[in-house]
């Protein structure tokens, strides 16, 4: 656009001093304030902690789902909305049981083989993981489990020196 072309929409003069006015504030050196800057910081450090905290743990890869087994079996299935997945890592398996079929109205029941399991945890990808505690043979149910992706994260006996298991992601 040339002068003549500003002149006729909104005036040379006007152009000049609205850019002089935006280079003021550009130019303008305030100190970002403390509270900005350790909330950038924090939000920095806190970007890769899920994958430097699953470094230091063991991971037990799904070994079987029957859902990749559902089509085969067509008239051989279980009670509708069942689900069965095994994950295993070393000498541990981890046998679960997803029921349900509803979005918040799922159930998980499992079993940790050895049995010298304390608690488990199921993660979401937000929120506050739910927790159970585990019987003397290894058994755990959590209730009311929304649909969609979850891990486990099992943790053993102190005495059993068994690292931490977190299973792969599974979607309910």
């Amino acid at each position: 656009m040339d002068d003549a072309e500003r002149d006729e929409v909104g005036g040379a003069a006007e152009d000049d001093r609205v850019l002089s006015i935006v280079g003021e504030v550009v130019r303008a050196e305030e100190p970002v304030p403390l509270s900005v800057v350790e909330a950038a910081l924090a939000a920095f450090t806190w970007r890769m902690i899920d994958d430097e905290l699953t470094d230091l743990l063991e991971h037990a890869a799904l070994s079987f789902d029957s859902n990749d087994y559902e089509h085969g079996l067509a008239g051989v299935r279980g009670a509708i909305g069942e689900r069965s997945l095994t994950f295993e890592y070393a000498d541990v398996v981890i046998d679960l049981e997803v029921s349900g079929t509803g979005t918040d109205d799922r159930a998980v029941i499992g079993q940790i083989v050895p049995s010298d399991i304390v608690s488990v945890e199921l993660h979401r990808p937000s929120g506050p993981p739910a927790t159970a505690a585990a019987d003397e043979l290894g058994r755990f149910r959590l209730e009311r489990v929304g649909s969609g992706p979850i891990r486990l994260l099992c943790r053993f006996a102190a005495a059993t020196q068994r690292p931490m298991l977190l299973t792969e992601w599974v979607v309910i």
